[in-house]
C-alpha cells in the first residue's frame, strides 16, 4: 500500500510518514507539501491511502478532499485536526474523508486508522 501525507507543519508532516513506514504492508510514503503537490502524488502513485490535515491555513484540506474524490481517487482518507471541532468533522466526512483523528491522537489510533484493522509494525 502507498500512502500520501499532506500537511503543512513539516514537524507533523516528517512525524506521520515515518510512523507509516513502520507499518507493516506499508510500501511506500510520500510526503505532499501543498494542495496541487498531493493531488498530484496521490494520482501518480495509486496511493490507497491520504492523511490530510483539514485546518491549516496554507493547506486547504476540505478542497483537497473534494478534488480528490471529484477526480476519481478512492483511497481512504484520513483527515485531521487540530480543533475538536464536529462541525469540522463533519465537513471532512461530507467533503469524503473516510476518518477524522482529532490532533494529538494516540499513534495506534493513527495506525487503525492507515490500515483499517489490525496492526503489524515492522
Amino acid at each position: 500500500m502507498r500512502v500520501v501525507v499532506a500537511d503543512s507543519n513539516p514537524m507533523v508532516r516528517e512525524m506521520l510518514a515515518a510512523c507509516c513506514e513502520l507499518i507493516e504492508g506499508v510500501q511506500a510514503v510520500h510526503v505532499a507539501l501543498d494542495d496541487v503537490d498531493a493531488i498530484y502524488q496521490v494520482m501518480s502513485t495509486g496511493a490507497g491511502v491520504v492523511v490530510v490535515d483539514v485546518d491549516h491555513p496554507v493547506l486547504d484540506g476540505l478542497w483537497l478532499i473534494r478534488s480528490l474524490r471529484r477526480a476519481g481517487c478512492t483511497a481512504r482518507i484520513i483527515s485531521t485536526s487540530s480543533a475538536a471541532n464536529d462541525h469540522l468533522a463533519g465537513q471532512a466526512a461530507q467533503a469524503g474523508s473516510t476518518v477524522h483523528l482529532v490532533k494529538p491522537f494516540p499513534l495506534e489510533e493513527f495506525f487503525r486508522a492507515v490500515l483499517s484493522g489490525p496492526v503489524r509494525l515492522r
